[in-house]
Order: C-alpha cells, then sequence, then structure tokens
C-alpha cells in the first residue's frame, strides 16, 4: 500500500489504495461482513476494531502486509 498505515488511517483511505485486499483483511477481522456492507469511509481503523472487538495493530499490520 502507498498510503502509510496506521490506526489513525480512515476506511476510506485504506480502501482507496487497495480495495480488493482491505476488503478481504476487514472481512476476516469481522469489521465488515460482505463487500455489499455500508462502510463508514471516515471512521478510522482503530474506531473500526474498537466496534469489531479486535486489535487495531493486528489488523493494521494485515494491512501493511498487502
Amino acid at each position: 500500500m502507498k498510503t502509510t498505515i496506521n490506526s489513525k488511517t480512515t476506511l476510506g483511505q485504506a480502501l482507496k489504495e487497495n480495495h480488493e485486499g482491505t476488503l478481504e483483511v476487514l472481512s476476516q477481522f469481522g469489521i465488515i461482513h460482505c463487500s455489499h456492507c455500508a462502510v463508514d469511509e471516515s471512521q478510522t481503523i482503530e474506531d473500526a476494531c474498537k466496534e469489531a472487538g479486535v486489535s487495531a495493530r493486528v489488523v493494521v499490520n494485515a494491512l501493511k502486509a498487502l
């Protein structure tokens, strides 16, 4: 990914960089449930992870690995 991904990166920024890969990671961690689900693109990765009950650090590392 070109953007420096961190916990303050918005879902919209992450999706813009690598839509399919980001969707897959978010789905794997239960942040979204399918590619047709609505995503609040202004929400940070950190906030989305809190809502889903997963570690933001783990999700960020998975996104960085794309």
